[in-house]
């Protein structure tokens, strides 16, 4: 995960010091970063360039200011319900391509790699076939034509104020990963068995580029209430 999270993280935590990491391996209160020698400068620079450096600026700073969330609200969404609200990226300035580009980079480091982590655990989420097509993608190939990525932003602080790395989601019909960036979640569902509704609002299919906005607190309280009821004493 990109330092500036833990670094607007760290800001906000202020007289509650450093911010709460929360593993399998128990809670601990640290501005640690996880991190490892992986990428050769040119693809580090490759990284920002596509992707990070845009979306650092989209998520909720700590600071107040949620530049995705701010410029959806004031926009036209073209669906609604009481849950969830569906806009074009494409038709309000989202630069939609990089926040997917961002995404996916983060899918594919917790793939490509077993990242130490505090304690002696480990951060690692293996995307196993789609690896390969994850990072031909990443070098300017086609966005894989097994996949759909779904991109919300969050409505409610917890989402807002946390973020975890890339995670296993189970499902009924389709298998998928999921990471929270400070308020905004990307989901990649994954395989040939992807339901329409699904595909429709890939942000990357989706003729309108959607982007959902909505009440993330069910995703945020579901990964973190896993690994306190996993975790170690």
């Amino acid at each position: 995960m990109p330092a500036a999270l833990y670094a607007m993280t760290l800001r906000q935590g202020g007289a509650l010091g450093n911010p709460f990491l929360v593993t399998h391996q128990g809670d601990v209160q640290t501005s640690r970063q996880y991190w490892s020698h992986l990428l050769c400068g040119e693809c580090e620079e490759r990284f920002n360039r596509n992707g990070e450096r845009y979306a650092m600026t989209q998520v909720d700073n700590g600071q107040g200011r949620f530049p995705l969330f701010d410029r959806l609200n004031v926009a036209m969404p073209r669906q609604s319900t009481p849950e969830i609200s569906l806009y074009s990226g494409r038709d309000i300035g989202i630069d939609v391509d990089q926040l997917a580009y961002f995404g996916m980079s983060i899918f594919w480091r917790g793939s490509v790699h077993q990242w130490p982590g505090g304690r002696g655990g480990e951060l690692h989420t293996p995307l196993g076939v789609h690896e390969e097509p994850v990072r031909r993608y990443l070098m300017g190939g086609p966005f894989p034509g097994d996949m759909a990525l779904v991109i919300t932003a969050c409505t409610d602080g917890p989402s807002q104020g946390s973020f975890f790395s890339p995670a296993v989601v189970r499902g009924n019909r389709v298998e998928g990963k999921g990471l929270m960036t400070r308020g905004i979640h990307f989901r990649l569902y994954l395989g040939q068995n992807i339901p329409q509704p699904l595909r429709a609002v890939c942000c990357m299919r989706s003729a309108h580029r959607i982007i959902l906005m909505g009440d993330c607190r069910r995703i945020s309280f579901h990964a973190f209430a896993n690994l306190q009821t996993n975790r170690r004493p």
